[in-house]
């Protein structure tokens, strides 16, 4: 009598694998497979069936290997990717989710595991998408929007604020433009090539063209300086020409200079030397302008997309007073050639809005 061992069935998933670092516009490092073990959740986790996928700056840092001392995947092939919108698969009996809620969900700081048909979320980090608004505006929400409300919370705008926004059309500045004005600044410029998306849709006082004017020699903002510049572009040494050329107030006056991204936006991290060198610049400098008030005070972070945090902007949105930008290319489709376009577009920070990959379909 032969006997057989009845083995159980694995579920699987269709997945976006990278097979190693590098750059995805010139190596062949991602790959689209369909029969990727599906996850399984813990205590205090949900599942989620991805309907869209935001890409991020931080997927490229990760990915090229750039920051590869100071933050790297505990595995090779991963999944990347962080700021999704889907429906819930499973969650705790005391969850505030049920099965086929759809939320937006961000996995914190590891900008991994969410371009695939499943994904594992920390409850705390899922929100109720409201019906209101797009599965490709909602995987936004947990990433850029929350940047730029951070951005805008440290640099305290209030009524009556000039504010600058550097990179005022990519996926952080458009929202750190809005929001500057519901905080109640009275003025807010921003730089960009999309002149007519700032004025039109994002109410921006002002659009610079930065390829034809250099923001910093305009006789305006030497004559009434800002209150505050959020600089979400990065490198080409903006905080020196704001100082230097006076079109940002003291640090004693209340001028703040809110780096998004700082001098080096592809920074090189492969050893203890370079992490030590590129964290002592920005705590040296952010620490030297806190003491010296004659100079604009300088400020660097890192955000966590909380649920509260999430919360907030769902809260404007609703009231009509934020729109999330989304790149008018997209969204692209989870193949290999749209998965390596979307970030290819991310790559070249040349994106108007955030970049969305379609993963799923509703149902």
């Amino acid at each position: 009598l032969v006997k057989f061992q009845v083995l159980p069935v694995m579920s699987t998933m269709k997945a976006a694998l990278v097979k190693t670092l590098g750059l995805v516009h010139d190596s062949d490092i991602l790959e689209i497979v369909e029969d990727y073990p599906r996850p399984s959740r813990g205590k205090g986790q949900v599942l989620v069936r991805v309907l869209t996928c935001a890409t991020s700056a931080g997927d490229m840092h990760v990915m090229s290997g750039r920051v590869s001392f100071a933050i790297t995947p505990p595995s090779f092939p991963y999944i990347p990717g962080s700021s999704v919108c889907g429906v819930v698969e499973e969650a705790d009996p005391e969850a505030e989710f049920k099965l086929g809620d759809r939320v937006i969900a961000h996995m914190g700081m590891k900008p991994w595991g969410a371009l695939a048909e499943y994904a594992v979320f920390e409850a705390r980090n899922c929100v109720l998408a409201p019906e209101s608004i797009s599965d490709e505006v909602a995987s936004a929400c947990g990433d850029s929007a929350a940047t730029a409300l951070k951005a805008v919370e440290l640099a305290g705008v209030k009524e009556g604020h000039r504010v600058l926004v550097l990179g005022g059309s990519g996926g952080v500045g458009s929202c750190c433009v809005q929001l500057a004005k519901i905080a109640g600044a009275s003025f807010v410029a921003a730089t960009s090539t999309q002149v007519k998306l700032l004025e039109e849709e994002l109410k921006a006082d002002r659009a610079i063209n930065y390829k034809e004017v250099d923001w910093w020699s305009i006789a305006e903002f030497q004559e009434q300086p800002f209150d505050c510049i959020i600089d979400c572009v990065g490198g080409g040494g903006h905080f020196g020409k704001a100082g230097a050329n006076r079109v940002l107030k003291s640090g004693g006056s209340g001028g703040k200079f809110i780096a998004v991204v700082g001098d080096e936006p592809e920074p090189i991290i492969h050893n203890p030397l370079q992490l030590a060198g590129f964290a002592s610049r920005l705590l040296w400098r952010s620490l030297w302008t806190w003491l010296w008030p004659w100079s604009p005070r300088y400020i660097c972070f890192v955000t966590d997309a909380d649920s509260s945090t999430i919360k907030t902007i769902l809260d404007h949105m609703a009231k009509d007073k934020l729109l999330l930008k989304v790149d008018s290319s997209g969204p692209y489709p989870f193949t290999k050639d749209g998965v390596t376009a979307a970030l290819k577009l991310q790559e070249s920070h040349r994106a108007h809005g955030k970049v969305v990959i379609r993963v799923n379909r509703k149902g």
